[in-house]
């Protein structure tokens, strides 16, 4: 099994965070449920009254026609929130510097393949918040270059971004295990040399 089609390292290059500025927090996925954006607004919520200094973004696409959305009462919920900002939508080119003005990368999906997100902010120099869900284990190595935590539970959410508000010297920490992960296992150069293995 060849994962993914690789990550262009030269693109997303390894960049140490400034971690004497506040945290910022980014969810970048569809709104849809199943990608946990409800747990990470209700944990942000909580955060946010606690550590107001602290910032949490939302990039990603609203689809009402999507079964799986989140409805228009909590869209609006998200673009009227006061603790939290929608970036809308964000092109691939427009997404990289998202990720570099960003701390931590939080997906607390119920399911995933392997997130290409995951690894772009990987690569970038991103720690990650990842459910302990098939996929997720195959990018992260918990407490090496992020925490896994449970699935559907805001408790374990909530618990894992405070760490990272409380101990942000883990920020680049793990950040740079991420970057090595990426580099080691889901580069471009890496993965394309396993498909003309398997071609030859």
């Amino acid at each position: 099994v060849i994962q993914g089609n690789g990550i262009d390292t030269d693109y997303f290059k390894y960049c140490k965070r400034n971690i004497e500025s506040e945290v910022i927090f980014l969810f970048a996925s569809k709104l849809i449920y199943s990608k946990g954006i409800i747990e990470y607004i209700n944990a942000s919520k909580d955060l946010a009254s606690e550590y107001p200094a602290i910032k949490f973004l939302i990039a990603g696409n609203y689809d009402p026609s999507n079964p799986d959305s989140i409805s228009k009462k909590e869209f609006e919920g998200i673009q009227a929130s006061k603790h939290l900002e929608y970036k809308g939508f964000i092109d691939i080119k427009k997404m990289r510097n998202c990720l570099y003005e960003s701390s931590v990368l939080v997906l607390p999906s119920y399911g995933e393949g392997l997130p290409k997100i995951a690894l772009e902010a990987s690569a970038t120099g991103l720690p990650l918040i990842l459910s302990d869900v098939r996929g997720c284990r195959d990018c992260l190595i918990d407490e090496k270059n992020g925490l896994l935590i449970k699935a559907q539970n805001i408790t374990d959410l909530k618990t894992a971004m405070e760490k990272f508000i409380n101990q942000k010297e883990l920020i680049n920490i793990y950040g740079k295990f991420s970057s090595e992960v990426v580099k080691k296992k889901f580069s471009i150069d890496i993965i394309t040399e396993k498909f003309l293995k398997i071609i030859d």
